[in-house]
């Protein structure tokens, strides 16, 4: 029988221009939160997508470091990923140093 489990997932996006961070995912599961934190002056928004199809709102990181801006909505028809699958964090506009992005993930493990 398979084990329920629940984790957070930190990236680190790290980039110092816009565009995008992917991530492979080790396991299945369900995006049910996402935030970022702004590590030093970041600004623009970022959002989180799997194969194109857009997970999140959305986050908006323009307050500077120490700021914690959280996804105001979650597409429930894109956020299931496989093992596997791509997880892509999008930026809009160059941060000035790390953004950590913050996914709250629920599935199952054989």
């Amino acid at each position: 029988m398979p084990a329920n489990f629940n984790s957070q997932i930190v990236f680190k996006s790290s980039s110092a221009a816009s565009g995008n961070d992917d991530f492979t995912m080790i396991r299945a599961g369900n995006v049910y939160d996402a935030f970022a934190i702004a590590n030093g002056g970041a600004a623009g928004t970022c959002t989180v997508s799997k194969l194109g199809s857009v997970i999140t709102s959305a986050i908006n990181i323009n307050g500077g470091d120490k700021t914690l801006a959280r996804t105001t909505s979650i597409d429930n028809a894109n956020n299931s990923f496989a093992a596997g699958d791509v997880l892509r964090v999008a930026k809009n506009n160059a941060v000035s140093s790390d953004t950590y992005i913050n996914l709250a993930s629920t599935g199952y493990q054989a």
